[in-house]
């Protein structure tokens, strides 16, 4: 993604196809710049985790 971050790229999805659900998995996923409205999931996860993060 040469000039775009990860959540650059997650809205310009967005915004092609505004039913497109997101989930931002990062060791980063709590830093500041990062758009709240985006689901987060933060490295290391549990198996667990993911579940309940993809059944919303």
């Amino acid at each position: 993604m040469p000039g775009m971050t990860g959540t650059e790229l997650a809205q310009e999805a967005q915004k092609r196809s505004p039913s497109l659900k997101v989930l931002i998995v990062s060791g980063y996923a709590n830093a500041e710049g990062l758009d709240p409205k985006f689901t987060r999931l933060t490295k290391p996860f549990r198996q667990g985790e993911l579940a309940a993060v993809l059944e919303d």
